[in-house]
């Protein structure tokens, strides 16, 4: 940052130029010990400051940060140990590119506390494999790791984690891989007890007790990107198993198979789902999709649960926590023995907008099912929610016993599977207390189709599944903030400097020139005739 005595320097500089080159500037030195003049620098080196807080919250990004790291380059384990170890321990960013195809390790690369790493790769994927019943990087407690296009893994035969946080670590997976790592306990790809952000990137082929891909049961666990598939676990979260809260605003949760909670396993905490897909997972048990014992908020209309199959209840989602709240977004195309799409088990379930379609239940609740009648009085369906397509093993109609049950959790408006003019049918919420409907599909009614849920489609090769590409999200809100605020101080500041300009005008009309302009008037053509020409 430029001091004062740097831009008067400069400005000497400057005048001095101009003198040897005979011009007169118009104004003198006096200009740089202006009160004025002063004031407005330092409103705008005030402005800066105050900004500089909230692009650092914003745009992670801190503000007059130091030039780039300098890039340590390994492809030995050796060398790998020895730049790791020469780390400074200030949380300087350091950076160490693994330039070698295939690197074994001797041992746990670890990152302590107050060091800053990041491991990049040279040309193709670089892979680093752990040694036997170890983790292949540990972070400790205040240490930081970054992973931009490194392979973490174990060779075939050979168990241990990919990375293992401590509590107070934080790990960040921008790109590469974390792959064919295995273990008997808990955590295959990922174990975190601290706080983990995957924004790129792909865990696969994972495979552990709990949490295949991810277990996480430390501070906070985000996905912003990135994939999650073919993870597997022998009893609970394929994909991720969590204790803490889980918030997913982008990327893709795939392929991923449990007992239960073939994709995702919430446990007492809250998962927040407003972006990006949940898809192809399956469970043995409960919650093909999604199987969570805490709150679960599902929105954004580019938000996909589909394509999941449990054998027992909830193909998409097993609710067993004391609040699913749904607000936009799709559950579709999923498949169990009873709650094709969501198996309500316990707590209340609200549904404010979004769709539930096409789902199929073997039994009973083609849409959503639930244990019984008593759990049909903990539900709020709102006018602006879409039922379509959903499938059960028999269809009813609703008991007069049940209106007023039905009045009261169930608003009018509702989109309802093929000609239901009621929700109590057992196709699209479970039911099967009124008398039975034969042939509920003959006649479906125009507005049912017309507001039906478009399938995901993917195409097929033999051996291979594919996965359907997501929408886009949209940004993050806090994206929206950063702008709003940098547009508000441009705005400011330019209010400040013209404000300042107009009064600076107004008091040099009254009290005339100053003493510190030339007021000289320019040479006439007369005095240039009568030089001398040199």
């Amino acid at each position: 940052m430029f001091s004062y005595s740097d831009i008067k320097n400069v400005y000497y500089k400057i005048t001095e130029v101009f003198d040897e080159m005979n011009i007169k500037p118009k104004f003198n030195t006096r200009f740089m010990h202006s009160r004025k003049t002063l004031a407005v620098v330092s409103l705008l080196f005030m402005i800066a400051l105050l900004s500089s807080p909230f692009i650092s919250e914003f745009s992670r990004v801190a503000p007059f940060a130091s030039a780039a790291p300098d890039v340590e380059d390994v492809n030995t384990w050796a060398k790998l140990k020895a730049a790791v170890d020469a780390a400074p321990t200030d949380r300087t960013p350091y950076v160490i590119e693994i330039s070698g195809a295939m690197l074994y390790l001797e041992d746990t690369i670890t990152i302590s506390e107050g060091q800053n790493i990041t491991l990049i790769h040279k040309g193709n994927s670089r892979r680093l494999l752990g040694v036997e019943g170890k983790a292949t990087i540990t972070v400790q407690k205040d240490g930081e790791l970054v992973l931009d296009g490194v392979i973490i893994t174990h060779d075939a035969g050979t168990k241990g984690t990919g990375v293992y946080i401590n509590a107070g670590g934080n790990f960040t997976m921008l790109s590469g891989q974390i792959a064919d790592n295995n273990v008997t306990g808990d955590g295959g790809g990922v174990a975190n007890y601290g706080y983990f952000t995957l924004v790129g990137g792909t865990i696969q082929n994972n495979n552990a007790r709990n949490g295949g891909g991810v277990y996480s049961d430390g501070t906070s666990f985000r996905m912003t990107g990135g994939q999650i598939s073919n993870n597997a676990a022998t009893q609970e979260g394929g994909g991720i198993s969590t204790y803490n809260d889980f918030t997913m605003t982008d990327g893709r949760i795939n392929n991923n198979k449990a007992n239960v909670g073939g994709g995702v396993a919430i446990y007492d905490c809250k998962f927040t789902l407003s972006g990006g897909s949940i898809s192809f997972n399956s469970a043995n048990n409960n919650g093909g999709g999604v199987y969570s014992s805490g709150n679960m908020y599902l929105s954004n209309d580019n938000t996909m649960i589909f394509n999941n199959t449990a054998t027992n209840e909830g193909g998409g989602v097993f609710s067993d926590g004391e609040l699913f709240n749904m607000d936009r977004g799709a559950v579709s195309n999923n498949t169990a023995r009873d709650g094709g799409g969501i198996y309500v088990n316990n707590g209340d379930f609200v549904m404010i907008r979004g769709t539930i379609a096409n789902n199929t239940a073997r039994r009973n609740g083609g849409g959503i099912g639930v244990p019984g009648l008593i759990s049909l009085e903990y539900f709020d369906i709102r006018a602006a929610a879409v039922f379509s397509n959903n499938r059960a093993a028999t269809a009813y109609d609703r008991a007069p016993a049940h209106d007023d049950m039905y009045g009261n959790t169930i608003r009018n408006g509702v989109t309802w599977s093929f000609n239901f003019k009621q929700g109590y049918n057992n196709y699209d919420i479970q039911y099967t207390a009124g008398t039975r409907i034969e042939n509920p599909e003959a006649s479906p009614s125009p507005s049912a189709t017309a507001t039906a849920s478009p399938t995901p489609t993917s195409t097929s090769t033999p051996g291979v599944t594919k996965t359907p590409t997501p929408t886009p999200t949209t940004p993050p809100i806090e994206d929206s903030y950063f702008w709003v605020i940098v547009a508000l101080i441009i705005l400011v500041a330019c209010l400040i400097i013209a404000l300042m300009f107009f009064y600076f005008k107004k008091n040099a009309t009254q009290q005339g020139t100053p003493d510190w302009i030339d007021s000289t008037p320019p040479p006439s053509p007369a005095d240039y005739s009568n030089s001398a020409i040199v």
